[in-house]
Formats: structure tokens, C-alpha cells, sequence
């Protein structure tokens, strides 16, 4: 089971143990301030993985998608740069329109 934290502090996001509040790491991706973090539910990348992953997204108009390896620790999967404006909230939904299981993620921007 994964009891982790995760917010944004300044450009950084930081990863913290949820009972001890122990800061596990800090990961350097963003150039703005990091307005938003959201965790993606278990297995939402169709897979049967627990794997804890989740988005970062910032004043810098990207969204950054991150995720675990034992191997490494947390690494980043893809950094999107499509806002030209600071984003400042992100949407996770786990039904497509039509009803079929997928990811749709919506994000805002000033």
C-alpha cells in the first residue's frame, strides 16, 4: 500500500510519507510554480498495476506525468507544454464520453 503525499512547493513537487509527514523526495520538472497535483487511480493506464502515478501541473503551462519504479524511484513518463497560460486545475476521468473505460484528462488555464 502506498500512504504518499504529494504537493507542489514553488517549481518543485515533493513527495512526503503520509503518517510521519517525512519528505521522501523533491522532483525538479517545472520552470512556474506547480498549481496542481492529482493521483491517477491504480491500473489507469489499462494495465493490472499499483503502481503509484500521478500529473503535476504549473504556472509554466505544462503537465508533467510521473510514476514509480523500485528500480529508480520517480521518473518522469511524458511533459506536455500545450497551455500558453498558467494551468490551475486538473480533471481525471476514468469513463470516456461513450461509456467505454479510459483516461480523459482536462486541464484549465488562467
Amino acid at each position: 500500500s502506498w500512504d504518499l503525499l504529494a504537493y507542489g512547493t514553488s517549481s518543485l513537487v515533493v513527495i512526503a510519507d503520509v503518517e510521519s509527514a517525512h519528505v521522501l523526495c523533491t522532483l525538479r520538472e517545472h520552470e512556474g510554480r506547480v498549481n496542481c497535483v492529482r493521483w491517477l487511480p491504480d491500473g489507469s493506464d489499462g494495465s493490472q498495476s499499483s503502481v503509484p502515478r500521478f500529473l503535476s501541473a504549473s504556472s509554466d503551462g505544462s503537465i508533467v506525468s510521473w510514476d514509480h519504479s523500485p528500480e529508480h524511484g520517480w521518473l518522469k513518463r511524458q511533459k506536455l507544454k500545450e497551455h500558453q497560460d498558467s494551468i490551475t486545475t486538473i480533471s481525471i476521468s476514468m469513463e470516456s464520453p461513450n461509456g467505454s473505460r479510459g483516461r480523459t484528462v482536462a486541464s484549465v488555464s488562467a
